[in-house]
């Protein structure tokens, strides 16, 4: 073939070639152009967006109800798509309306169709626990030997719900309601068991002092009942309490004492207590928080923006309301202006590779392939073993057609996070707009916020529920005060001689009572049976044993009975504070949490057919400790 026909051909096929290759370019610009500009109107609208979704959801429902499988997996498909189309990286509400649905179907017994429904629930809101325990109840449902899938489904609700940040701060918000409220309850019951048990010591020496002993049986039934529900009533549940451990301090034994110097130490330490547990339903009002983690799942609600650009001003340091903001911005198509913040915060924090992150997608989404490898980079010098950068780098280089290092940073990804890596390759699909993904506010960063220092009027509020009289911050005073108090009264008790019960028969006795000899274990008729033995016939001896033994058994049968009511309170009645109050403790706590909720509710939260999983391990629990209760007092008597 001549050299010209050769040279000429090649010419041919390299214009071909080249035509095609910008045609080629051409078309990808033009698949991304939607990303570099402001979303439609309808993109951020809420009521278009919830009307789409809703109506997808009802065509999937149909044809579930038509048996329709594959049409349903393909229409809520689209659904999942349609939400990521818009940024929407978790939408609760629609997930909450798909495990109604799914409910409805598991009533019709067609778990296969609930899955479906449960599944997607489940990628359009990754972190909302509800799918996956409707999951896991779906799986036992399906078939019972599914148990093992139903407890990783269990599992993997509960590590996931620990990446959203509304779900563990009200859960811990409410396991810190139960702990104050058991704390407050189990106290109570131990000043309410010790004040049965040595009221009638303190109406004998009352007595004993007015040298009225006909009043003994007043003071012990009618005054000193009393006057602890008149303090009760006048000055509240603290008060009242303290009264009753100081007024009875002299009789208690060494693990009751030590019990009381609890509740006083609980006193010193209460202010910050009740600081800490007001910020739980003080953050449900915090505007910033619920803004942050909307525009941290996709939503643009309207004002968000004049809110966020009215705050940054204020609080030019507020690096996560700058982050949100920038987010909003990215969002919205203002590439410009979520790049200037970026490129402010990154001044501020120039260790952040979040900060990075999020600049390399705004430069990439905005046509800046070059500057978008720059920051990919430095967020990788950053941190290293953070495979977001390295997974975006990543689409960058296979949008430029750069395929080996594409590779490169795909597998440098993967060997850091391979799950994380599997789920974004997932989501990112073949729509550019969907290539690149953000590193989201960060989990820590909406604690702080919500932990930051916020008005006291609530906590004061909530301590005057208990205390009429002292202010939350004399409450430190007041406890300091109560345990020297009470060591001065223990240095009175070793120089005074007050009443005791007798070892043997169990009745009251003190020194008057026991002239000329005296004996602080026993009573005088227990002195003179069995340690004088002076004038006294066997079948006295006989019958006072007999006597003490049928006391002895109506005892045990009345601890056991009220520890059948009440575990723990059993253990109070034979003097084993500590037992008592963890028994009792335990089982209060595990009784408010499962019979009656949660003073905290939840967002969007979702009310199973079934216990929820921490539900029934509570129950467990409460059975465990119900019955070690019971054999621990079992072994005491």
């Amino acid at each position: 073939m001549p050299l010209k026909r050769i040279i000429f051909l090649t010419a041919v096929i390299l214009a071909f070639w080249a035509m095609s290759f910008v045609q080629g370019a051409k078309a990808q610009g033009a698949a991304q152009a939607p990303a570099a500009v402001a979303p439609p109107a309808k993109a951020t609208d809420i009521s278009y967006i919830n009307s789409q979704a809703y109506q997808k959801l009802s065509d999937a429902r149909r044809k579930l109800d038509a048996k329709d499988y594959k049409g349903a997996k393909e229409t809520l498909r689209g659904l999942e798509n349609f939400c990521l189309d818009l940024g929407i990286t978790s939408f609760e509400p629609l997930s909450a309306s798909m495990l109604k649905q799914a409910k409805s179907l598991m009533d019709q017994n067609d778990p296969g169709a609930a899955l479906l429904l449960i599944d997607s629930a489940a990628r359009i809101s990754p972190y909302y626990p509800p799918a996956y325990f409707a999951k896991g109840w779906a799986y036992l449902s399906q078939d019972k030997m599914k148990f093992l899938m139903t407890l990783d489904s269990f599992r993997e609700g509960f590590v996931r719900s620990l990446k959203d940040f509304w779900w563990p701060f009200l859960y811990v918000g409410n396991k810190f309601t139960s702990l104050l409220f058991t704390l407050a309850a189990a106290f109570s019951l131990f000043g309410l068991f010790v004040a049965s048990r040595y009221s009638a010591l303190l109406a004998h020496d009352i007595s004993e002092a007015l040298n009225k002993r006909e009043l003994e049986p007043h003071i012990k039934y009618i005054a000193l009942p009393a006057l602890f529900l008149i303090v009760l009533a006048v000055l509240g549940y603290w008060w009242a309490a303290t009264i009753c451990f100081l007024s009875l301090w002299i009789y208690f034994n060494k693990k009751e004492k030590a019990l009381a110097i609890g509740f006083f130490a609980l006193l010193v330490f209460m202010p910050w207590i009740i600081g800490y547990y007001a910020n739980f339903p003080q953050a449900g009002g915090n505007r910033l928080l619920w803004v942050m983690d909307s525009v941290n799942k996709g939503h643009l609600g309207q004002g968000t923006e004049q809110y966020l650009e009215s705050l940054t001003k204020r609080e030019p340091g507020n690096e996560p309301a700058a982050m949100t903001l920038a987010q909003f911005y990215k969002k919205s198509g203002q590439y410009d202006a979520a790049a200037a913040i970026y490129g402010n915060l990154i001044k501020q924090s120039p260790s952040n590779p979040a900060y990075m992150n999020n600049l390399g997608n705004i430069y990439f989404l905005d046509g800046k392939d070059a500057d978008a490898i720059s920051e990919y980079q430095a967020a990788i010098n950053a941190a290293p073993k953070d495979p977001m950068p390295w997974f975006n780098m990543s689409q960058v280089y296979g949008d430029r057609l750069m395929f080996t290092e594409r590779e490169k940073a795909d597998l440098a990804a993967r060997e850091i996070d391979p799950d994380l890596i599997s789920t974004l390759r997932e989501k990112a699909g073949s729509l550019p707009v969907r290539m690149v993904f953000d590193e989201p506010v960060p989990v820590m960063a909406f604690w702080k916020i919500a932990f930051a220092a916020k008005d006291t009027r609530l906590a004061d509020s909530l301590w005057a529920m208990t205390v009429k009289v002292l202010p939350l911050n004399g409450a430190p005073v007041a406890g300091l005060s109560f345990i020297l108090l009470v060591v001065a009264v223990s240095a009175l008790r070793k120089k005074g001689a007050f009443s005791h019960f007798c070892a043997k028969c169990g009745r009251v006795s003190c020194r008057k009572c026991q002239k000329p000899n005296y004996n602080k274990e026993l009573c005088p008729e227990c002195h003179q049976i069995f340690v004088k033995l002076e004038g006294v016939e066997a079948r006295d001896r006989v019958r006072k044993l007999l006597e003490m033994r049928e006391r002895d058994r109506k005892k045990s049968l009345f601890c056991r009975s009220v520890s059948l009511i009440l575990p723990g309170s059993g253990h109070f009645l034979t003097g084993h504070p500590f037992r008592g109050f963890l028994f009792m403790g335990a089982f209060i706590f595990f009784v408010k949490d499962i019979f009656f909720g949660g003073f905290l509710s939840v967002p969007y939260d979702f009310r199973l057919p079934f216990p929820q999983p921490d539900v029934m391990a509570m129950g467990l629990l409460l059975v465990v400790f119900y019955l070690a209760a019971q054999f621990s007092l079992r072994k005491l008597i």
